[in-house]
């Protein structure tokens, strides 16, 4: 399933986080990840809402991408919607979700309302049956939708899962406890149009000797006479997440190929998206990868980048942490590398290493991570980098750098003290 991902802001002025993206994880579970505005006074506060309900309030930063989890609590197939505004921390409230900041989420669901009748000691329950957009209703087990207990309710209602584009009919019936059913052939009809599904089955290639990329993939049946749009990130190491505010190309349904133009040495990122001829749907989950070097050649089987946490430690020392996820496709990383820049506003050196060179990695559950603490800094605004090596040498894409200002500074010194003997 894709997560569906909008960007949101200006709540208290024109600051907007951007380039929000999603890994799932299965059973309902995915990090979302955006970036803030780095303008934005820190530290700032995100509001989430998750098909179009509060889902959560939390703190971040606004100097550098924020990850959070969400969970759909749901059996369905339902594509979650996942909205993001930054605002100031002090409406960090778990409450507080402002009206008019969030979009109208596309209703992909048919909702059945029904009343009971007005004497309900021979009902045991609702059938609820539906034609399956194909136009008539039919009243046996494969067009039966749900059954629903009769509990005293004033009244019922029940939700389906995600449905295509169409007109559906359904029609409900009671039930007694021997199995008789109301015979009422009077159905409701609902036209639903919704985003349309995913492109599956997506795969890329790349030729060392034409330095294109090929990128084949399967139409969702809903496509119509749509097509699918493709996005990059224009091979920037930097933002390793296509940029879904250029489209790029588009590629007729039915087409199921898309070949590059000749590519430059970066790290390329390319998104795919289905457009059914009104909808574009919003995944940012389907994405497809290649890195090529300066001789225009496809690195394989580099490692995954480390996320890498930082933090002040003692006498202006600088703790920092590389965490790398084991079960990212690619190479295998053994160790870690890291980089700071002068401590004065310039960029990380890339080209030398802090202490003495690479790391270890330690095994804690599916995540790989190593802690080095670095010598003592003045404190001034310092940047932070890593990256991940296979056993091989084959080195990663840079983390998310990190800007800390280390601490020398002694605490105060107690007040008086005496000391007597005695007993409390």
């Amino acid at each position: 399933m894709p997560l569906f991902g909008f960007t949101f802001g200006g709540l208290f002025g024109d600051y907007r986080p951007s380039n929000i993206r999603s890994v799932p994880h299965g059973h309902g579970v995915w990090t979302v990840t955006v970036t803030p505005d780095s303008d934005y006074p820190s530290p700032c506060a995100f509001i989430i809402a998750l098909n179009g309900k509060h889902y959560a309030s939390l703190p971040g930063s606004s100097q550098s991408d924020f990850s959070f989890s969400i969970k759909t609590y749901s059996n369905s197939v339902r594509t979650p919607i996942v909205e993001v505004i930054q605002t100031q921390i002090e409406t960090l409230d778990a409450g507080f979700f402002p009206d008019g900041f969030f979009t109208s989420v596309q209703p992909s669901q048919l909702i059945v309302t029904w009343t009971p009748p007005a004497v309900v000691s021979d009902v045991f329950g609702y059938n609820i049956y539906w034609d399956k957009g194909e136009g008539t209703v039919q009243y046996t087990d494969d067009y039966l939708l749900q059954y629903v207990q009769e509990t005293g309710e004033t009244q019922y209602t029940y939700a389906t899962d995600d449905v295509d584009s169409g007109t559906y009919k359904t029609v409900v019936r009671t039930i007694d406890s021997s199995g008789n059913e109301s015979n009422n052939t009077t159905a409701a009809t609902t036209s639903v149009s919704t985003y349309p599904s995913v492109a599956t089955g997506v795969n890329i290639s790349y030729s060392n000797s034409t330095h294109k990329a090929t990128i084949t993939w399967t139409d969702p049946s809903d496509i119509g006479a749509g097509n699918i749009r493709i996005y990059h990130n224009s091979g920037d190491a930097d933002k390793p997440y296509a940029d879904y505010g250029t489209i790029i190309d588009t590629v007729s349904a039915a087409t199921e190929t898309w070949e590059s133009p000749v590519l430059t040495e970066g790290y390329w990122v390319f998104g795919l998206r289905a457009y059914n001829g009104s909808v574009e749907e919003l995944n940012t989950a389907i994405m497809e990868r290649v890195r090529i070097d300066a001789s225009l050649n496809a690195i394989v089987d580099y490692p995954p980048s480390p996320i890498l946490a930082v933090s002040t430690s003692v006498g202006g020392k600088v703790r920092l942490t590389a965490y790398v996820n084991s079960f990212l496709a690619g190479g295998f990383a053994s160790t870690v590398q890291f980089f700071t820049n002068d401590g004065a506003g310039g960029a990380v050196d890339y080209g030398t290493p802090l202490g003495t060179g690479y790391y270890g990695l330690t095994s804690a559950g599916e995540m790989r991570y190593v802690e080095f603490e670095t010598s003592a800094y003045g404190e001034t605004s310092r940047i932070f980098g890593a990256k991940c090596y296979t056993e091989g040498g084959t080195e990663s894409n840079n983390a998310q750098e990190m800007t800390i200002i280390p601490n020398a500074t002694l605490p105060p010194q107690p007040g008086s003290q005496s000391t007597v003997a005695g007993r409390l």
